[in-house]
């Protein structure tokens, strides 16, 4: 058998929960270290996110300006329309009319102009 005096046991006691306490302040710091470096990894990420929805939401902004301003460019050019324009039918119609009222005053002319020759030969 072994004989182990009591004095022994309990330096081989202390050795040993030297050594398991010197891992366990071990891996409390490396566990310490790598949440500091998680919770500063997150703080990039959030920061970086909050930048991105203020570009996002600028972008936004600008886009609703430009919405804004061509719905009015829009209205105006929908208002010129018909002060500027023409359609082709009513071109067409418009030119139909004057046809017509050139063809009435030529059957006019040519009525008077028998009436005065017909009183002319008698």
């Amino acid at each position: 058998m072994i004989n182990v005096a009591l004095g022994d046991l309990g330096t081989m006691a202390a050795i040993v929960a030297g050594i398991v306490g010197s891992y366990w302040a071990l891996i409390k710091v490396v566990a310490n270290q790598f949440t500091k470096g998680l919770n500063e990894r997150f703080k990039a990420q959030d920061e970086a996110r909050d930048e991105g929805r203020k570009q996002y939401l600028e972008n936004i902004a600008k886009l609703e300006e430009r919405v804004r301003t061509m719905e009015n460019k829009l209205i105006e050019v929908l208002i010129s329309l018909p002060r500027d324009y023409t359609r082709r039918e009513d071109h067409v119609q418009a030119v139909a009319s004057i046809m017509v009222k050139i063809e009435n005053l030529a059957l006019r002319t040519e009525q008077a102009l028998r009436e005065i020759s017909k009183g002319g030969k008698e």
